[in-house]
């Protein structure tokens, strides 16, 4: 049996972003619950001149799979030419 874990709203939770592959990618993503929609939130970790550390944020509308997509398992014998 699932259980679907509903956010409450005006809450939500970030995790460390497994999938970063470039820098402009953000380094935190998560969902947030923004009065009663769920959205896409992603956090760049960052530091001043001085060291200090200040995150940049982003909230958009929620995307279905986030993650890359898988390389499809192709053999010589797919290719029609």
């Amino acid at each position: 049996m699932e259980t679907k874990y509903e956010k409450k709203v005006n809450t939500g939770s970030i995790f460390r972003n497994d999938y970063k592959r470039q820098d402009s990618h953000p380094d935190y993503r998560g969902e947030i619950n923004i009065h009663g929609e769920l959205m896409d939130i992603a956090l760049w970790e960052n530091k001043t001149k001085k060291g200090s550390v200040w995150f940049g944020v982003r909230v958009s509308e929620k995307r279905e799979d986030q993650r890359p997509a898988a390389k499809p398992d192709i053999s010589d014998s797919d290719v029609p030419f």
